[in-house]
């Protein structure tokens, strides 16, 4: 098919999607680690002193993919700038665009909380992530683990205003999970949102390409 102009907008919109992908890669690959640690066998070893080492490299993995998955946010981000810098900033016809950027991105206190645990990690050290247990029921030897951020631990950093929300908010001990499953579906509403958008302001596009398509085909037919 040649690369009409409207096909090449298309693409480089689908494009989008491969960002959208990395990032909920990012979510899994970490979410499969927290519940390895918190609702596994694997996870009920690291808690025993002979297997210190295993956990400190448990809290390791944790700090690395917490790592990538910002870095893939900011990508993320950076990404929805270029698309509409490239495809809607000129002509207007997005107008939208920054108010709801600011709303959905730069003061969703979540979102910046996880992204800022990236600085803190490069400019401050890394977090300090621990783990807890608490006894469910003695007999059966139930417990509930939980990987955790304590709150006063992160005071002593220079966060940005919705992150600090956050932390002010939050309870002494924040449940990891928790709150990644939180900024899993912020950031899911937020690439759904641009992606909806988007594909509506490019109807035009899409319509011309079907249209292309459908015409070649009916002509190759009658060939």
């Amino acid at each position: 098919m040649p690369a009409i102009p409207e096909l090449a907008r298309i693409l480089e919109l689908d494009r989008f999607s491969n960002t959208v992908h990395i990032v909920e890669t990012n979510h899994q690959e970490l979410d499969r680690l927290l519940r390895a640690i918190c609702d596994t066998p694997f996870g009920d070893n690291l808690f025993f002193t002979e297997n210190w080492s295993n956990w400190q490299a448990a809290m390791a993995e944790i700090v690395r993919l917490l790592h990538n998955l910002a870095g893939s946010v900011a990508t993320l981000i950076n990404h929805c700038s270029f698309l509409y810098g490239r495809m809607y900033q000129v002509s207007g016809q997005f107008p939208e665009y920054e108010k709801e950027m600011t709303a959905r991105f730069a003061k969703d206190e979540v979102i910046q909380f996880v992204q800022a645990i990236t600085n803190h990690c490069l400019h401050h050290g890394t977090p300090p992530i621990g783990t807890t247990m608490r006894v469910v029921d003695l007999q059966s030897d139930k417990f509930e683990k939980k990987v955790t951020l304590t709150r006063e631990d992160l005071l002593n950093f220079e966060w940005n205003e919705a992150a600090m929300r956050f932390i002010d908010l939050a309870p002494r001990s924040i449940d990891l999970r928790q709150t990644l499953d939180a900024h899993r579906k912020s950031i899911r509403s937020f690439s759904d949102w641009f992606s909806r958008r988007t594909r509506i302001l490019s109807a035009r596009d899409y319509q011309a390409v079907n249209e292309y398509v459908s015409a070649n085909r009916e002509t190759t037919r009658s060939l």
